[in-house]
């Protein structure tokens, strides 16, 4: 139907228009170099505040509508789906695939492990590579897990303009029964900010499924495959061709690992993948490590391409 100002008028000033038929400023969109940064967006909040805001203005009240980034939560069975700001597929359209933006992936507890019912969510942030700057994520788990409340700190953060560095920072509500000492969201941004400082370089599993922003898709055969779990995990299930030495193990079995190949680190979630990582750079390897680990592969969907071998899963 077209767009508005800002004070929800279209170009005849008696005129207010507003709601899912009707293209709005996506604020994230603002700081960067696209030039249609109007989109339309069904949804129910963004519409409602437009029907005030024009109120507002009729009453000669002058408020400006801000724009919108696009906050949702869907409830599927007995999971539950959040979403703000630019996913992935939008990012490579607005910014292109030229490594001007990544994303990490992380599967948190929702409240502390110990105290009974947590359970694992999936934690997904996107960010711009050159300034930090959180431009949008995704979480889901089961239904009742928090999953609509991580997706509104992400959201606060996005309208407020944080860096992922931000978000390591961010003072949230913690007891034993509502959440973890390190936040779902904290530890999202330690990642992406490890990331951003180039603690750690990351491959993603969607990276052998097709071109993403990191570039062309990649291929599994030219890289060494080491695997960091226990013995026990790796015949739960691992990634077909890869190598088993256990963290602890790593060090003195370094010689089994070559160095005229590049090597993939990969455990169940991500974090022991990261310390293996760290040791292969610490001795001159060539490495990544898997973005959202083993998990993201077997639960992204991508069976396909990285052809993961199940025994049985163990989800946690």
């Amino acid at each position: 139907m077209g767009r508005h100002r800002a004070s929800i008028q279209t170009s005849d000033k008696d005129i207010y228009t507003g709601g899912d038929m009707v293209e709005t400023p996506n604020m994230l969109l603002r700081g960067l170099d696209y030039p249609d940064k109007n989109k339309m967006l069904a949804l129910a909040g963004p519409a409602n505040r437009q029907g005030r805001l024009a109120a507002d203005h009729i009453c000669g009240k002058e408020t400006k509508y801000r724009g919108n980034i696009g906050t949702w939560a869907c409830k599927v069975f007995g999971k539950a789906i959040g979403m703000t700001g630019l996913s992935c597929h939008q990012l490579d359209e607005v910014m292109g695939k030229e490594g001007r933006h990544d994303w990490v992936t992380v599967h948190p507890v929702n409240h502390a492990g110990y105290y009974p019912g947590s359970c694992r969510l999936t934690v997904k942030i996107h960010f711009d590579l050159k300034n930090g700057k959180s431009l949008g994520g995704q979480v889901t788990g089961p239904e009742n897990a928090g999953v609509d409340k991580q997706t509104d700190v992400l959201a606060v953060a996005l309208t407020a303009g944080m860096t992922v560095e931000d978000l390591e920072h961010l003072e949230l509500a913690y007891a034993p029964p509502f959440g973890s000492a390190k936040d779902a969201v904290n530890m999202a941004g330690f990642v992406a900010g490890n990331v951003l400082r180039g603690d750690v370089e990351i491959v993603h599993a969607a990276d052998f499924a097709f071109e993403t922003s990191k570039g062309r898709r990649r291929n599994l055969a030219d890289y060494f495959v080491l695997n960091v779990r226990s013995p026990k995990e790796f015949e739960n299930g691992h990634i077909d061709g890869a190598i088993n030495i256990p963290l602890g193990d790593l060090r003195k079995r370094l010689d089994e690992v070559p160095k005229d190949k590049p090597i993939i680190d990969n455990c169940q979630v991500g974090y022991r993948g990261y310390l293996g990582y760290r040791i292969l750079k610490q001795d001159g390897y060539d490495a990544v490590n898997l973005d959202g680990g083993y998990r993201a592969v077997f639960e992204g969907g991508f069976d396909d391409w990285l052809k993961p071998v199940i025994k049985r899963w163990a989800p946690n």
